[in-house]
């Protein structure tokens, strides 16, 4: 194999550990920074500004070296030597308190990581005829590994090994493209001294171009992003799907230069052609995003659901991303000026490039998205890669052919229409509003729902929806946040572990949604409470929510104490000194990406640091979004850290079964008595009644398990950890299942463990005739859930069997309704 292709293959596995470097820095800063948008403008200002100061160095200094392969060399076995490094240096930054000390230690391997290029190139390119095509075909291949680095670590990698084994397998990629570097490194040719190397060419148009360029390719990066999260299910493997398709048309751009520089086309006349159809290409895709519609068609597996997003990506941002990364390659040609100072030519165009990325990452979310919106963001990244063409127009002092009249007439053409399909932009990427779908011929959800408020901001698209059910929070656009339907579910779950505490004075609810579940627990009269919710964007929908919420700005003006905190719940409850006596998780969606890692043992470990003496942990579950092993890892996982824990029913419902796992620091003993003394005052009982808590044998027969059914039940599971996540990884992957068979196999599975207390669950000398009593409504409430299970499933004669559970239920709980009412009703 000719020495040149072994080095591209070199630079292509150095593009590969790369963005598995990325990926994991992401993720695991992420868990210790916060995933908040902050956290990671935060992250990817280090990411790029090291890569550009990188290239800027080692550019100079691989003109100057004897031999660059033995920079390049350095620089692959640093890289994997911070690789292997990572974890122990993040694990110890983060035990003394300085988690942001390990986002520094990024700059490091940033700074290798932006010298690979720049060197190679270098050492390859020695006239100014071959500069163009070697830095396309080393640009490409580096961009292309990326690309399949991004696949693999998510698709294959981090499921099959875990975070630590993918940044080993990164390291190995390190020392193999070292190893090739060195193998080549006694063909190398001699480089001139440093003495006779000049200084580099520098144009002051070509650098601002350069940054343009990487401020277009990073506003980019994000608007797409956001856009497909409407369209995607917010997977891990939907973001690297995105991530991936970007990556292979950038590398594609890439690729093209080799072309041009063959026919001798990678003047400024080219770019300017090249600047104007990415503009164009832009807000073609801007418009394409308008009119398609969501990805509505239910694939039979997961591998055809992914196999559809990996196509609509392409379709939307294949084309003006493989323009745009044609951009940078061709000012880097342009700037080249000796060859004795190629490296430090290409060094400046990654420095400005990196600028102009640094700038994106934090102007696209806190200046674009909130102040001109998601469809306007796209607009201005077709105006600035327009700014790029006149820019050259201008230092080149070319003449304006007819030609680029007319394509800058189709860019204007396409910004005009672009803003007049809709002055408000928002029904465009949200198809909720019937008036406009009608109008348009789209298909709405409902014809009756209408947005009500509708939010870009820095972290996420935030919109209330109107329907037949009431009010909804919907984030990007499909993500269901919290509603007014589901108020009856939100304020059990704040009251149920209110009363079975019954001296909570502090409450910590990590997941907020519409509120509703605060403003029970300061009704109920827990007077200190702490919300931690991730988007800030959630701040302005709580007063479309005052009538359930409980007027959470009245109620603290009459002497409660509710703070509210934008914030990752991991870090959060890592970094607090606070202890509280109930602390509650909200319904975490499994799939997405991210909030699997609110199940892991170390954030439940956190949890369980801030807990006051006699306090309790409630993790409320969607069963209807997790499977058999999904459950089972959770519990194990729980368990492990709360050996103390019970599971207990949210609400009586197999549709959308959701259930609470309870953990404490100490047994738990029940009291009826003093359970109903409470439930009887006076000044809770409207609000009770609301929650259909007014019965305590009622609420402790909702009790499902203890610890020791639990652990029988999920025994063969692993524990989600950090290292090995599986929740996020595996979920998505069941989801076809999970969604079409509604969990009644697990539920089916809950009814089976179910046990009622025995005598050493409540306090010491607790009469036996109170324990059977208790004994009976839980057995009342098992007959009432198997019976809707069985209606909820396909079963044959599915009434009969049901209405045999119901009438159980009404022997077992003669005084209680609700069995003899669903009883009424199925005999109808």
């Amino acid at each position: 194999m000719p020495r040149f292709w072994i080095l591209t293959l070199a630079a292509a596995l150095s593009g590969v550990a790369a963005v598995f470097y990325e990926v994991l820095w992401i993720r695991r800063l992420g868990e210790s920074l916060g995933g908040t948008t902050l956290a990671i403008c935060w992250i990817l200002t280090i990411f790029f500004a090291g890569q550009g100061i990188g290239g800027r160095i080692f550019g100079k200094i691989a003109d100057r070296a004897g031999g660059s392969l033995r920079v390049f060399c350095a620089l692959e076995i640093a890289l994997g030597l911070c690789g292997i490094v990572f974890i122990q240096i993040s694990n110890a930054f983060e035990a003394i308190g300085m988690p942001t000390a390990t986002a520094i230690f990024l700059m490091i391997p940033s700074l290798c990581m932006g010298g690979t290029v720049p060197v190679l190139t270098r050492h390859f390119a020695r006239s100014s005829s071959e500069f163009a095509p070697k830095l396309s075909i080393l640009y490409a291949a580096s961009t292309a590994g990326a690309a399949a680095g991004a696949f693999a670590v998510t698709f294959i990698i981090i499921p099959a090994f875990g975070v630590f084994v993918s940044f080993v397998i990164a390291a190995a990629l390190n020392a193999t493209a070292a190893a090739l570097g060195f193998l080549q490194f006694r063909a190398a040719e001699p480089f001139p001294d440093a003495a006779a190397a000049p200084e580099e060419r520098k144009s002051a148009v070509i650098l601002v171009c350069a940054a343009i360029s990487g401020f277009l390719t990073i506003a980019l990066e994000h608007a797409y992003t956001r856009a497909l999260s409407g369209r995607f299910l917010g997977t891990v493997y939907s973001f690297a799907t995105v991530l991936g398709v970007y990556l292979v048309s950038l590398a594609a751009g890439a690729l093209c230069l080799r072309a041009f520089a063959a026919a001798r086309r990678t003047g400024a006349r080219t770019l300017v052609f090249v600047a104007i159809f990415t503009a164009i290409a832009i807000h073609i895709s801007g418009i394409q995003l308008s009119l398609e519609p969501k990805l509505e068609r239910a694939p039979t597996s997961a591998l055809a659901r992914q196999f559809d997003e990996l196509l609509f990506a392409f379709k939307i941002l294949a084309l003006p991303t493989l323009l745009a990364g044609l951009q940078l390659p061709m000012l880097a040609s342009l700037a080249a000026g000796d060859p004795r100072a190629f490296g430090a030519s290409l060094g400046n165009i990654y420095i400005v490039n990196a600028l102009g990325c640094v700038a994106a990452a934090w102007v696209t979310p806190y200046l674009l998205f909130p102040t001109l919106g998601l469809a306007n963001t796209f607009i201005v990244a077709g105006a600035a890669s327009c700014a790029i063409a006149i820019l050259l127009l201008i230092k080149s002092g070319l003449s304006v052919p007819i030609f680029i009249i007319v394509s800058a007439s189709m860019s204007i053409a396409a910004c005009a229409a672009y803003i007049l399909n809709d002055a408000e932009i928002r029904p465009i990427y949200l198809k909720y509003d019937s008036a406009y779908a009608l109008e348009r011929g789209l298909r709405p959800w409902s014809f009756r729902e209408t947005i009500q408020m509708y939010v870009e901001g820095p972290s996420a698209s935030v919109a209330i929806v109107r329907g037949d059910e009431g009010d909804a929070i919907f984030v990007n656009h499909q993500y269901r946040l919290g509603s007014t339907a589901s108020a009856f579910a939100q304020s059990r779950q704040s009251l149920i572990p209110a009363l079975l505490h019954g001296g909570a004075k502090s409450a910590l609810f990590l997941g907020v949604g519409t509120g509703n579940s605060a403003g029970a627990m300061m009704q109920y009269g827990v007077a200190h409470n702490d919300l931690v919710e991730i988007l800030p964007e959630i701040r302005a929908t709580f007063p479309y929510f005052s009538q359930f919420n409980g007027r959470l700005d009245l109620l603290q003006s009459r002497g409660f104490a509710a703070r509210t905190f934008f914030e990752d719940a991991r870090r959060f409850v890592r970094e607090s000194r606070d202890a509280y006596d109930l602390i509650q998780g909200d319904f975490f969606v499994p799939w997405h990406a991210g909030e699997g890692s609110l199940y892991t043992k170390e954030h439940f470990e956190a949890i369980r640091a801030r807990l006051a003496t006699g306090g309790v942990f409630w993790q409320w579950l969607p069963l209807y979004q997790l499977d058999e092993a999904g459950f089972k890892t959770i519990a194990k996982t729980f368990l492990d850290v709360f050996p103390n824990a019970s599971a207990w029913w949210l609400y009586y419902n197999t549709q959308q079964p959701a259930i609470g796992l309870a953990g404490s620091l100490a047994p738990e003993l029940y009291d009826p008595a003093a359970l109903k003394l409470r439930i009887d005052d006076k000044t809770r009982k409207q609000l009770l009644e609301s929650a259909g808590l007014l019965d305590a044998r009622i609420l402790l027969g909702s009790r499902i398990c203890g610890a020791k059914e639990l652990a029988a039940f999920s025994k063969n599971a692993e524990i989600e950890t950090r290292d090995r996540p599986r929740i996020e990884f595996q979920t998505p992957r069941n989801l076809d299942a999970i969604q079409f068979t509604k969990s009644t196999a697990l539920v089916e599975q809950l009814l089976q463990l179910s046990t009622p207390p025995s005598a050493p669950d409540f306090r010491p000398g607790m009469p036996e005739e109170i324990i059977r009593t208790i004994a009976n409504y839980h057995n009342a409430v098992r007959s009432l859930m198997r019976g809707l299970n069985v209606l909820s499933s396909a079963e044959p004669q599915a009434k009969a069997k049901a209405a045999e559970s119901f009438e159980a239920a009404v022997r077992l709980a003669p005084d209680w309704d609700f069995p003899r009412w669903n009883l009424k009703n199925i005999k109808k």
